[in-house]
């Protein structure tokens, strides 16, 4: 019984080393993308604050504001306030496309990251938690009395059986002898 119990245990310890080494590599695995994927998002959002400072804060909405303002200014003699909504809108159209870019990557990366941080979070425990590989409902124990038959009952019918066909045995004997004889006379 105690055998069986530790051999049960040693079962358990061995299954789950071995399921935490496998667990411990990839945890590194999604945990170097986890960074890497962090990492990407904070150049992207360094990238996206450099332009915004350039003056492009929402393409969109600067570009239908700065058009109407430059028809505005131009159907108001206004050269000099064209001139500046002339850049601004230069500045847009230059940086526009970078800075839609840079938004739509880091909505992208973003959703990735939830995916990966899932990931990263089960990996997590699967490496750094000590769970059962099994369940043990009773522990193994020595029974009260033999399952089998006691050996002194065996002995006892085995016995009984040699003595029954030693029996048998004499008594073909003497039946055939007594032919032999009942023949020779």
């Amino acid at each position: 019984a105690d055998m069986a119990n530790d051999v049960a245990f040693l079962l358990d310890s061995v299954k789950t080393e071995i399921h935490r080494s496998r667990s411990m590599k990839g945890f590194e695995i999604v945990k170097k993308k986890y960074e890497d994927l962090q990492n990407d998002i904070a150049k992207m959002e360094d990238e996206l604050a450099e332009v915004m400072s350039k003056g492009v804060l929402n393409v969109e909405t600067q570009s239908e504001a700065y058009s109407s303002e430059y028809a505005k200014a131009i159907s108001a003699g206004k050269r000099k306030v064209a001139a500046e909504i002339k850049s601004k809108m230069d500045s847009i159209s230059k940086y526009g496309s970078a800075y839609l870019s840079l938004t739509e990557g880091i909505q992208n990366e973003r959703l990735q990251l939830t995916t990966i941080k899932a990931k990263y979070e089960e990996a997590k425990v699967d490496a750094f938690e000590k769970l059962p590989n099994f369940f043990q409902t009773d522990r193994a124990y020595k029974p009260e009395k033999k399952a089998k038959p006691k050996r002194s009952i065996i002995v006892l019918v085995a016995t009984f059986s040699v003595f029954i066909l030693a029996c048998l045995l004499l008594i073909i004997r003497e039946e055939v002898k007594a032919l032999n004889q009942a023949k020779q006379d």
